[in-house]
């Protein structure tokens, strides 16, 4: 799949048999690549019978318990207000590996930040940086734990 390069990356961080609510995730490439994990899916399309069916640009629906990890791959570059979806999210688990792709606003992206404006976005949406991960020249993940 397109990117497998980045979920790999992703799930290096995660450990064996965790739980995780994957934002956006699409045809279950997590799924795929990490069978192990107790996972759920929340997109705007039934792709797999893990999805939960939402827009979280409008609405961050129950998924019952809380899970050890939110996954939120090639995600947050669609989010009208970034700011919120942060906050929003830190509902789901205690820990969060994100994505975020710099450069123009294209395909449907809705912001354009550079490295250093996402990485104060984290900080100040309660999210405090474990560890950054480049995946290529413009992409990185970050590993980040919630602020209490």
């Amino acid at each position: 799949m397109k990117w497998t390069k980045r979920a790999k990356a992703a799930l290096e961080l995660v450990p064996e048999n965790a739980s995780v609510v994957d934002l956006g995730g699409g045809l279950g490439e997590v799924h795929d690549l990490r069978p192990d994990l107790k996972y759920v899916s929340i997109d705007r399309e039934q792709w797999t019978k893990e999805t939960v069916v939402a827009d979280i640009e409008k609405e961050f629906p129950d998924i019952g318990e809380e899970r050890d990890f939110v996954l939120s791959l090639g995600v947050i570059e669609y989010m009208g207000d970034p700011e919120r979806f942060l906050e929003e999210i830190g509902k789901y688990a205690k820990d969060l590996i994100i994505s975020y792709r710099f450069g123009p606003i294209n395909m449907g992206r809705k912001n354009q930040m550079t490295l250093e404006e996402f990485k104060a976005l984290l900080e100040k949406s309660r999210w405090h940086i474990i560890l950054e991960k480049p995946v290529s020249e413009i992409q990185c993940i970050w590993y980040c734990g919630k602020k209490i």
